[in-house]
């Protein structure tokens, strides 16, 4: 069903995509990044009781990246939230269902 929203979202207007980027998808983005490890041996937070299930996780971000794509740079993306997208790609974390 997830699948199905995602394809949907190229026929959805400009305003109505930045207001489920910043009102829903970046705050599960933050929320996310706080329980990413900060050094390589460190363990995810997996007994924090606030973690996202993996699921939730991948589709947040397959979300993400189609609603950018769609925007071509018209979203404003926050200091962290920025900082955080950089940071995963220079050093990349396994996602596990």
């Amino acid at each position: 069903m997830l699948d199905t929203y995602i394809s949907v979202l190229s026929s959805i207007s400009s305003h109505i995509l930045h207001a489920i980027f910043y009102e829903v998808i970046e705050p599960i983005l933050l929320k996310i990044r706080d329980t990413i490890p900060k050094k390589e041996n460190e363990s995810p937070k997996e007994t924090d009781k606030n973690a996202l299930p993996p699921q939730v996780i991948v589709f947040t971000v397959k979300i993400a990246e189609k609603i950018i794509t769609i925007c071509q740079g018209d979203l404003l993306l926050s200091q962290p939230l920025l900082g955080m997208l950089v940071s995963n790609y220079t050093a990349p974390h396994k996602i596990t269902d």
